[in-house]
């Protein structure tokens, strides 16, 4: 039974919910059979652990029917049925927690009964209701529509011989506007999730369809809520890659946050954030502290939590870019009492990736060394970032043989990867060539051979750990000068 459906269902619940859930069992009214109730009663006494050897289909029928022959079929079915109750109090939950949902499906029944008095009465004041909503997500729009169509089926219903009355008093234009303005939401938003991946990883899915549909959209609904103009701004931002359309989305997010929910804030934010980072990638120094802002405004505000744990993407490009523009002291706090918010499966490697950055930035190499050696690479964004951060450290300590050898594999990585952009690649393959070039000036200082290096960096277009690289052509610029 370990790897049924029915335990992995009441594993994920917390204790209030185990508990509910045999009170759902024990209702006749969604179980008249004592043989589930039994199956209940047994798993209870497991829970939350539920030990391999203890849930054993054959040790659960022993101990629940004890004297009576196993019989696989019937195990089967038993554990069949318990799992649909488990699944119906899920949809009970949902329909519960759901601030609409129970209304909604109320208001259907009411007029499918021809209800009329109780079904008006309901509507009116879960009409009133929805307008005082303060954020307008796109959930809202699409629960809108969903009151509002019923209540056209009901209209048509009332006024069946009097279709003048119908049309005065249906909110046709309402369904239409509201219908619409879910519909934007939604596709201004997986639009500019298609974007974002096709910038991150090598993705050939056409968006045809999503872009006809942001070329005919009409302006009027950019006023409707601020989520649709500043996705539309998101969307003109990506696909024209013109900062005007990050500044005008910006500001629509700080003028407007008391209006926007979480869960859509760190969307726009994650979104403002990558911008940035591509940006600084190009040469755009000026936005590493605009996204540092908007990495300290998604963790003073815990909107990571939307998603259950700190990202380690998040939890890493606030390290290293804090460490960068001098935030090291704030960075330092960071690290540590944000470490536990990690998901468990990262969190020591992503912890040890962070500590490796701060030893780094203290001139402690071996010490960042140690650190890096600990992590296991779970992914091509951590693979890396623990090959650039073993480079700039071999730069650092004059190990020219552990260099050469790193930037070789690096390359490699690199050249055979399946998922990363050209562009990824092409920035990566820079900060080879680039950190290659600076180490040789390193050994043999040469004002010419560095103007040179700064002038093709200042120039290249795509570049990892610009800001890095800028600092050690300073560095070499003082020493030569001496």
């Amino acid at each position: 039974m370990e790897k049924s459906n029915l335990i992995k269902i009441l594993k994920s619940f917390n204790p209030k919910e185990f508990k509910e859930f045999g009170e759902y069992v024990y209702s006749p009214f969604f179980n008249k059979n004592e043989s589930v109730k039994k199956l209940y009663d047994y798993l209870k006494k497991h829970y939350p652990d539920f030990e391999s050897v203890k849930i054993e289909k054959e040790v659960v029928h022993n101990k629940i029917f004890p004297g009576v022959d196993y019989n696989d079929d019937f195990m089967r079915m038993l554990i069949f049925n318990m799992t649909k109750l488990a699944e119906g109090y899920l949809a009970y939950l949902r329909m519960i927690n759901s601030e609409w949902e129970m209304k909604r499906m109320l208001v259907y029944e009411l007029n499918e009964r021809h209800l009329d008095k109780p079904m008006e009465k309901m509507m009116k004041k879960t009409l009133l209701e929805l307008e005082k909503t303060k954020r307008k997500t796109s959930d809202w729009y699409l629960t809108k529509y969903y009151f509002q169509t019923e209540n056209i089926s009901y209209l048509r219903r009332k006024y069946l011989n009097s279709f003048e009355k119908f049309l005065k008093e249906a909110p046709l234009e309402d369904l239409h506007e509201e219908f619409t303005a879910y519909y934007l939401m939604t596709v201004l938003r997986m639009h500019n999730f298609l974007l974002n991946v096709k910038k991150i990883y090598k993705f050939e899915k056409e968006a045809v369809s999503f872009e006809k549909a942001i070329e005919t959209l009409d302006k009027k609904f950019l006023n409707k809520t601020p989520l649709i103009e500043i996705y539309y701004n998101l969307n003109m931002m990506l696909f024209y890659n013109d900062v005007k359309y990050f500044y005008a989305a910006k500001k629509k997010v700080f003028d407007c946050e008391d209006l926007i929910n979480p869960g859509d804030m760190l969307d726009i934010l994650i979104n403002l954030q990558n911008y940035c980072t591509r940006r600084i990638r190009r040469g755009d120094i000026k936005f590493a502290k605009e996204v540092f802002t908007l990495y300290k405004l998604e963790i003073e505000r815990e909107l990571y939590s939307h998603y259950g744990y700190l990202h380690d993407i998040l939890y890493k490009n606030t390290v290293e870019l804090g460490i960068q523009i001098g935030e090291s002291e704030w960075v330092k706090k960071f690290s540590e009492q944000y470490k536990k918010f990690l998901h468990p499966e990262v969190r020591e490697d992503v912890y040890s990736y962070g500590k490796a950055f701060i030893e780094f930035n203290e001139g402690n190499y071996e010490k960042a060394l140690e650190y890096l050696s600990m992590i296991k690479l779970y992914d091509i964004n951590i693979k890396l970032e623990v090959k650039e951060l073993s480079a700039k450290i071999y730069f650092e300590l004059k190990m020219e043989d552990m260099l050469y050898s790193l930037t070789d594999t690096f390359r490699h990585l690199i050249a055979n990867s399946k998922v990363l952009t050209p562009n990824r690649k092409t920035s990566n393959s820079n900060f080879i060539k680039y950190i290659k070039r600076l180490y040789k000036i390193n050994l043999h200082p040469n004002a010419g051979d560095l103007a040179e290096v700064k002038h093709m960096i200042k120039k290249e277009e795509l570049l990892e750990n610009r800001l890095w690289l800028n600092s050690k052509i300073e560095e070499l610029e003082k020493k030569i000068k001496k």
